[in-house]
């Protein structure tokens, strides 16, 4: 964040002194010239804001991802195995997801079948849980939405089409949402 700051004030410096020449249209009695003349800075604004919170979310994934593996650690040593096995599968599923958009195939091949065991886990622990259990609706979704990733990521190996890329990542994020439906022991 400290990084980051800074470069999004340089950008909102640019935007509080084009913002008022463009609403009041003034670039009309110039040409564009003041907007042309700034340009250049307002790139650079952009460029650098946009690499800050590409830090950031570098920064905030790992910070996640060894999160994840401490609490999967955790769970399995306090007798979580459940609910271990399902943050471990969207750990997976969270790489697996990062190699799509990343349009890194052979990388998604590869994390395939450790979601595919995964989400088989989840599965058997959904179907171990009393029909009454408080997390089994919330574990049957997850394991639906990961189901649903793999199926998406067969498709788009065949068809190519973005509509499967795009599928997979909804598929992603309505599992985070469900995780937050989640209660995982202390």
């Amino acid at each position: 964040m400290d990084k980051l700051i800074p470069q999004l004030e340089a950008l909102l410096a640019q935007w509080k002194t084009l913002d008022p020449y463009f609403e009041s249209r003034a670039y009309r009695e110039d040409g564009l010239a003041k907007a042309k003349a700034a340009h250049p800075a307002v790139m650079t604004a952009y460029q650098g804001a946009v690499a800050g919170i590409g830090e950031l979310d570098a920064a905030l994934s790992e910070y996640q991802r060894a999160r994840n593996a401490a609490q999967i650690t955790a769970l399995n040593k306090a007798g979580h195995a459940a609910e271990a096995n399902l943050v471990d599968a969207m750990q997976k599923a969270d790489h697996f997801t990062t190699a799509v958009m990343e349009d890194k195939a052979e990388e998604a091949d590869r994390l395939l079948p450790g979601l595919v065991a995964a989400t088989a886990k989840v599965r058997e622990a959904e179907a171990a849980m009393a029909s009454d259990a408080k997390n089994k609706s919330e574990f049957s979704s997850i394991a639906d939405r990961l189901d649903s990733m793999v199926g998406s990521w067969r498709d788009y190996k065949q068809s190519k089409s973005d509509y499967e890329r795009e599928s997979i990542v909804d598929d992603y994020n309505r599992a985070i949402e469900e995780m937050g439906d989640v209660e995982l022991p202390a």
